[in-house]
């Protein structure tokens, strides 16, 4: 049970850390701020938007949160699965 917990820590500590380092925060300089990994939820500009169609494109988007979370949520239980295999293999032995 302590290995699942470890495990389970392990990578939410590593899918926050891929999220902190593929945040952009460069709206101030007439690009994007883009928060989420792999799917950016939040998308926003504080440049002019010379294509009226990327209005549609900025905001907060719940879905890909969603997505985001379900992406941790079973990359949580097949690293889960893989070392609880892996550590059955070496007793076993």
């Amino acid at each position: 049970m302590k290995r699942v917990i470890i495990v389970t820590f392990g990578v939410i500590l590593v899918f926050g850390l891929l999220t902190w380092v593929t945040y952009e925060d460069n709206a101030i300089v007439d690009s994007f701020t883009q928060i989420g990994f792999p799917f950016r939820f939040y998308i926003q500009t504080a440049g002019k938007l010379t294509d009226p169609g990327y209005a549609s494109e900025l905001g907060y988007f719940p879905k890909y949160l969603i997505y985001d979370i379900l992406v941790l949520i079973v990359t949580v239980i097949i690293a889960n699965m893989i070392i609880t295999k892996l550590t059955k293999q070496r007793h076993n032995i």
